[in-house]
């Protein structure tokens, strides 16, 4: 996960999109981020692509608060915070028909372990349920206002 030399051979200009990369705060962002590579340097490369996917997991976890995401071929370990429990059955449509394998680990704090057995990337599928609880933890917050403080979540993608 990281901006090839043959995708972007200057090395100070590099460091610019490393650094606004780290400030990009919001999935929309990281959107245009994503449009304004392509536009200045052409098809997203697999590593920029891992990068920018990296990035928008854990813009993600932050938001529906999970401490840990591992990621590792064609398997990935979701660790919640001790004061998140997440609706689980918001899953069921991210991962219908995408032939993902869920097993609880731990019940507090919960951890899950997700096996991709399809043909589609597991960090797109990872990408869409997160997104998914994203948007459930926000409809609920706007049943009951009071939310918990925001959190860093650690990412770690390693497609070897």
């Amino acid at each position: 996960a990281y901006l090839p030399d043959d995708y972007v051979p200057d090395s100070g200009q590099k460091l610019h999109l490393y650094r606004r990369l780290s400030r990009i705060a919001a999935k929309t962002e990281l959107d245009e981020f994503a449009a304004e590579l392509r536009d200045r340097f052409g098809p997203l490369p697999p590593q920029a692509d891992r990068l920018l996917d990296s990035h928008v997991l854990r813009l993600l976890g932050r938001d529906i608060g999970i401490q840990r995401i591992l990621v590792r071929g064609r398997s990935a370990r979701l660790t919640f915070r001790d004061d998140v429990v997440p609706r689980l059955t918001a899953l069921e449509g991210p991962f219908r028909d995408r032939l993902i394998a869920v097993e609880v680990r731990r019940m507090s704090p919960l951890s899950l372990v997700l096996r991709q057995e399809g043909a589609d990337p597991l960090t797109r599928t990872l990408i869409r349920a997160l997104d998914r609880l994203s948007n459930d933890r926000a409809q609920a917050a706007r049943m009951a206002p009071s939310g918990p403080a925001r959190t860093h979540a650690m990412i770690s993608i390693n497609n070897t």
